[in-house]
């Protein structure tokens, strides 16, 4: 266990650290990612229950865009809305049920294939992989720069392996003991 002093001074060490060796970020040139499109199924397991939805989402940006999932003849169930950091959860009839806080504003690029661009902490090469370490997580980026992996530090912990099959991507997230597999068709964009 880590005592609160040394975490401070671990902290503090890593900070000066970032500003000595500048703004260390992932820069990856963006022509025509955006509108990034895709179709999606989504199955799994939330709080021990069985989930099974399809649905479409469309990102504008790194930071904004949209979801929704259908149920029977199309009817959007849910929408979730993607903007800047947050994401809000409406239901059918668009009254807000849920909001979450991503720690980064441009975490939900990801689903494109593009990395986050912010400062990281310090990098480390593995075989064919760049590790990236960030304050509140870590990344694993191939050779052309796309995600496999990501892990956000939470009490219960949120991890996403990313697997690129043509134009579909399976993204296994497992948070908690709960855990999803998302399947996205990509109709437009994105670097995949």
């Amino acid at each position: 266990m880590v005592r609160p002093m040394k975490r401070r001074t671990v902290t503090l060490i890593s900070a000066l650290l970032y500003f000595a060796w500048g703004c260390a970020g992932v820069h990856v040139p963006l022509t025509q990612e955006f509108p990034f499109r895709a179709e999606f199924d989504l199955d799994g397991s939330i709080q021990g229950k069985k989930i099974h939805y399809g649905g479409a989402v469309v990102l504008v940006s790194q930071t904004q865009g949209l979801a929704q999932l259908y149920g029977p003849g199309g009817l959007a169930l849910y929408t979730l809305k993607l903007e800047e950091g947050l994401i809000t959860i409406d239901d059918v009839w668009g009254v807000p049920l849920a909001q979450y806080e991503i720690p980064r504003t441009d975490l939900i690029g990801l689903m494109a294939g593009i990395a986050p661009s912010g400062p990281y902490l310090f990098k480390r090469e593995k075989l064919s992989s760049q590790i990236l370490t960030y304050t509140w997580g870590s990344l694993v980026l191939d050779k052309r720069l796309l995600p496999e992996k990501l892990h956000i530090r939470k009490s219960d912990g949120l991890d996403i392996c990313f697997e690129p099959q043509g134009q579909t991507i399976k993204l296994n997230i497992f948070h908690g003991s709960d855990t999803l597999q998302l399947s996205l068709s990509v109709i437009q964009g994105g670097r995949w």
